[in-house]
């Protein structure tokens, strides 16, 4: 979970330096859900899981991401954890940003290469 709350609020960070700074605790689970939702696409795709013979593809972005993002709404913006989380990262160190940067940048990366590319 502390990997999903770091991916959280550097998502929150980046939603701050864009236009929707205003609802950007919003903007990071909704973010959040997306890379979710690509990771669990590519790790089906790699078991040989054809998502579209099971369900077509509204009714899992309906169901799965759908659900997902009602979970991490109440996880992270009614429980209002999002502060806590803002609060416990606010403290890092230069260096701690820089690497915690490259690690979600690179996650992100990969995760939309692999979609690509399996």
């Amino acid at each position: 979970m502390r990997f999903l709350d770091y991916l959280y609020y550097r998502l929150y960070l980046l939603n701050l330096n864009t236009s929707m700074k205003d609802v950007a605790e919003y903007g990071a689970f909704i973010n959040l859900v997306v890379v979710l939702c690509l990771n669990f696409i590519v790790i089906c795709g790699n078991f040989g899981i054809n998502l579209l013979l099971i369900a077509p593809a509204k009714i899992f972005s309906l169901i799965f991401c759908g659900g997902l993002m009602v979970l991490f709404y109440y996880i992270y913006v009614k429980s209002k954890r999002y502060t806590r989380i803002i609060e416990k990262y606010k403290k890092e160190t230069q260096r701690g940003k820089l690497i915690g940067n490259v690690i979600i940048v690179t996650y992100i990366i990969l995760s939309i290469f692999c979609l690509l590319v399996f």
